[in-house]
């Protein structure tokens, strides 16, 4: 038996270095429906070792106050804030297997030989404290810490060998009567299996073990689980082979409830914890999560956990604050969350329409119709969709009318049922079908090629006729409010207006509107109903028909709501949202907001059936939405937290010279300062509280640089570049889809300057400054000075150059004057030189005259015989001797040509002064323009004469051969 002890006692601890068995929380829960819960399908995200870079083994989980989640591995631990896994490291490199929660907040972890407290360190990271030393157990080996407890101001520590009790810093030793196995709290008490003395509670007070359920009870059972129950006493113990015990600790009874598995299962259920009043959630080594119902006694199970978590040990489970669950693994974590947003309730296939009937939900799809029961909790229920048998293909819409479910399918118009379906046309390619108006059991039949009038009299369907003289396809149709007419959009072509006759065999008209008439393109053009009118949806607006311009005009209240920018395909209203899909982005508005509301829905865009997308409000907060990737059902209602959400700062660091240095942004005690130079400075934030709620968005502002909060980001950090040295405050909230927002975080850093951006240095600045200042006043003063005196003396200069140039003025209006005097003497000149030519011509020619008078008179004196002739002719002659013309004639000439031409003898005098004053008259009247012959009696010579005295003159005034004596004399002035 010994051996038998040994050998098992071995196998025990071989295991617990395996696995870590589950944590339970004892915090209240809110009420749920069990049953609802057990088939609820959460949101699952996984996170490998790609993702958290540590040990992908994990055994025991523990939540902050703030909601950090730890997890501890092989390697120590890791922390996880929703945006960052850290690693946490013991001493001596140990696994942590055991995670606490204290009342104070504090997160005790235990390893080997080891245990302490998981604290930040300046620089924002969780770091382990040892509490060896303090509690003077560093000499004591108690090896692996496998489970800690927090019961009031107690930790309770547990190894195979001993429990360690602190209390006030002070640590009570108890030795396990053979080997402890597991051990957890109950509300305020403390519950032990051992493996000889079998179930024990702890005395806080005297710090001893009591009897509770012999070991005989449980014959070699290891302890996996211990948890409450909502009766007070009552507790379930659950063991390895899957035996769940429910047992009285006041009348000390104990009995077998439950047998998890079967005899020919080779399994083993690793971990359990509670997740409501009558439900649990237990893990096993073959991956399965179970739910067991306590009040029905009953296990389910759910696929849709085994389609993630196949082929991975389940090693432990914790669930935390807000209702979500962890799943340790032998290689990774899942995170099951209820609390999101959505759910993807089905994946088969693509969603073309969905309808609600019966309490059932139906599918039209790439694949088909599928059905499902439609749950009394829409939210949290599971959904057991089937198809509908022997149909495939593409399946366009699926509609309810009367008692009839009637499918528009690619083969054609189907009558629907739960077994099957009935074809009810030989035309196949019907898009849907659309009620007449005032024309019951009369409908439009939509087809790729024109319209049907399809008809149900009693419950038979079938189709009347095809309506003629319209081909184009009809899947976009809306009826107008005159009676018979109808609006069609086709994709390339643009609006139809198309008139039936009353008899829907033909149609009468047809109206073709493109680019004209107020629309700017004919392509992407919808129909929508809206406020019981037609409006039209383009790529540049939406657009309502005016009738009495027969155009199309924009829609002013859709318009300011919607980007007229994008486009929307589908719109439509219910009784207090109008949901619209615009470029893909799926949202709603209020009448009271008038506010497109998407961020919920940013998840599903790129996901839609263009042209068939399908939404289906269930009521005023859920709606179910139709995907390529299959079914989602939304939740639009902002969920109340307890608490509000805050969001941290987690990292801070800065870069210089490629070089990342971190910041003590824990350091409450000392100013945050970074050296000037950095060339980044990068702040990274979370929000743990928020982990669950997927596509947490952040906002934030630097003061002294951002003027207005930053716009709405799913990144969890900013990096600024070249901040210039001064004060920042940076800020920063999160929120997530649904609108829950978080505190915001601040932080507040300094830049240092440089030395010559000290305080100092801004002093000797401002000194210099004005020592520069002074001299450079001096010196302006003395420039003005300068230049004032040279301006002094350029003003006296400009004022005698002024004069000068007054006194030049007046130079030259005399100048002027005086030119005008020599211009009229010059005319005066020339005006006497040519009374002074004709005078002297004229005295030559009375010369002339004088001397042939006295050359006839001398020859009548030889005619005359009488004395008293002779003397009267003498008196005639000595009469005109006395008229005779000299010298004092010739002087006469001298003086008025000088007169007429200035200084002319004294420059011939000055070319040959040998000049006689016969030849200096002579030249005076060849100047004058005489001819030989009136200069002759002029100087009393022969015309022979004149030329030979012209000859002399040439040569003494040496006048060039080829030139003229006139034309040389003419030249001197």
């Amino acid at each position: 038996m010994k051996k038998i002890s040994s050998i098992f006692r071995g196998i025990t601890i071989l295991y617990f270095q395996i696995i870590c068995n589950a944590d339970v929380l004892s915090q209240s829960m809110q009420a749920f429906n069990q049953d609802n819960f057990a088939n609820a399908k959460p949101a699952i995200l996984s996170f490998a070792k790609s993702d958290f870079k540590s040990d992908s083994h994990f055994s025991i989980g523990c939540e902050a106050n703030d909601g950090t989640m730890f997890f501890g591995n092989y390697e120590g631990a890791i922390s996880y804030d929703g945006n960052n896994w850290r690693k946490i490291f013991l001493p001596n490199n140990s696994s942590i297997y055991s995670l606490v929660k204290t009342q104070s907040g504090e997160i005790y972890a235990g390893g080997y030989n080891d245990f302490g407290v998981l604290k930040k360190d300046i620089y924002g990271k969780y770091v382990f404290h040892s509490m060896v030393n303090q509690l003077k157990l560093s000499n004591r080996n108690f090896e692996n810490i496998w489970r800690a407890n927090s019961i009031g101001e107690h930790i309770i520590l547990m190894s195979y060998n001993e429990l360690i009790v602190i209390f006030k810093n002070v640590a009570t030793i108890i030795s396990a009567p053979k080997t402890f196995v597991y051990g957890n709290q109950i509300g305020e008490n403390y519950f032990i299996q051992d493996f000889e003395k079998g179930f024990l509670s702890l005395n806080l007070s005297s710090k001893k073990l009591e009897p509770v359920f012999p070991a005989s009870y449980f014959k070699d059972e290891v302890t996996t689980a211990i948890l409450p129950t909502k009766v007070l006493y009552e507790i379930l113990i659950m063991t390895r082979s899957g035996k769940i015990f429910l047992g009285n600790v006041q009348t000390k009874k104990i009995t077998i409830i439950k047998e998890v598995f079967s005899a020919n299962d080779n399994d083993q259920l690793n971990c359990g914890i509670q997740k409501s009043d009558d439900l649990y959630l237990l893990g096993t080594l073959s991956s399965k999560l179970l739910w067991y119902n306590y009040k029905n006694n009953t296990l389910s199970y759910n696929t849709e956990f085994q389609d993630v978590i196949k082929n991975n040990p389940i090693i432990n489970l914790f669930v935390t604050s807000q209702g979500d669950i962890w799943v340790l693994k032998n290689n990774g974590l899942n995170f099951l969350t209820y609390n999101s947003s959505y759910q993807n309730i089905f994946d088969k296939a693509s969603i073309y329409d969905i309808l609600v009937k019966n309490k059932k939900v139906y599918l039209a799809t790439n694949q088909g119709i599928f059905y499902a029961t439609l749950p009394n909790n829409n939210l949290s229920n599971h959904y057991d969709f089937k198809a509908i048998p022997t149909l495939k293909g593409q399946t366009w819409t699926i509609q309810s009318f009367g008692d009839d479910i009637i499918a528009s399918h690619n083969i054609g118009i189907l009558k629907i049922t739960d077994n099957g379906y009935k074809k009810i046309s030989n035309p196949s390619g019907f898009w849907k079908l659309t009620p007449i108006p005032n024309k019951a059991g009369w409908y439009l039949g939509s087809n790729y090629n024109g319209l049907y009038l399809v008809k149900n009299k009693n419950k038979d369907w079938f189709i009347e006729n095809k309506i003629e003289g319209f081909n184009e396809s009809t899947r976009d149709i809306s009826p107008d409010k005159n009676p018979n007419t109808y609006w069609v959009c086709h994709g390339y072509k643009g609006v139809f207006r198309i008139r039936i006759d009353n008899d829907y065999q033909r149609v009468e008209s047809v109206e073709n509107y493109t680019n004209t008439n107020g629309f700017t393109s004919p392509f992407n053009i919808n129909v929508h109903n809206y406020q019981g009118r037609p409006i039209f949806t383009t790529n540049t607006g939406i657009y309502q028909f005016d009738e009495n311009t027969n155009s199309f005009i924009p829609h002013s209240t859709l318009n300011k709501v919607l980007n007229p920018q994008k486009n929307t395909r589908k719109i439509f209203e219910t009784k207090d949202k109008t949901w619209a899909i615009e470029d893909d982005e799926l949202g709603y508005f209020t009448e009271k907001g008038l506010v497109f509301e998407k961020n919920l829905f940013l998840n599903l865009k790129g996901t839609f059936n263009k042209g068939m997308e399908s939404i289906l409000p269930l009521d005023a907060e859920k709606v179910l939405v139709g995907t390529h990737n299959g079914l989602f059902l939304y939740d639009t209602k902002v969920p109340k937290l307890k608490t509000q959400p805050l969001t941290q700062i987690s990292r801070m660091c800065y870069l210089i010279s490629q070089t990342e240095n971190e910041l003590p942004i824990n350091n409450t005690n000392q100013e945050l300062l970074i050296p000037n130079g950095a060339e980044v400075v990068r702040i990274e934030f979370a929000v743990p509280q928020l982990i669950s709620n997927i596509g947490v968005q952040y906002s934030y502002k630097l003061t002294n640089t951002d003027k207005e909060w930053s716009n709405w980001t799913t990144n969890p950090f900013k990096e600024y570049t070249t901040l210039s040295p001064g004060n920042y405050v940076f800020l920063v909230k999160s929120r997530n889809l649904l609108g829950v927002e978080a505190k915001e975080a601040r932080m507040v850093f300094t830049i240092k300057p440089k030395w010559y951006q000290t305080t100092l240095a801004y002093f000797i600045y401002i000194i210099l400054t004005a020592i520069i200042l002074r001299y450079i006043y001096l010196s302006i003063k003395k420039r003005l000075e300068n230049e004032h005196l040279k301006t002094r003396n350029e003003i006296e200069k400009s004022k005698k150059l002024i004069e000068l140039e007054l006194e030049q003025l007046k130079l030259k209006e005399d100048k002027a004057q005086i030119d005008k005097y020599t211009e009229e003497l010059d005319r005066d000149i020339i005006v006497k030189s040519k009374e002074l030519a004709n005078y002297t011509l004229m005295l030559s020619q009375k010369s002339e005259i004088f001397q042939e008078i006295k050359t006839d008179l001398q020859e009548l004196k030889t005619l005359l015989k009488s004395d008293e002739s002779k003397k009267k002719l003498f008196e005639i002659y000595k009469k005109l001797n006395s008229q005779k013309i000299g010298n004092d004639f010739i002087e006469i000439f001298d003086v008025n040509f000088e007169k007429v031409n200035h200084d002319f003898f004294k420059k011939l005098k000055s070319i040959n002064p040998e000049l006689s004053q016969r030849e200096l008259r002579l030249c005076a009247f060849v100047k004058m323009d005489f001819s030989n012959k009136q200069i002759s009696p002029l100087l009393n010579i022969s015309a022979r004469g004149v030329e030979t005295a012209r000859l002399k003159i040439r040569k003494k005034l040496q006048v060039p051969h080829e030139e003229s004596l006139s034309v040389f004399l003419e030249k001197i002035v």
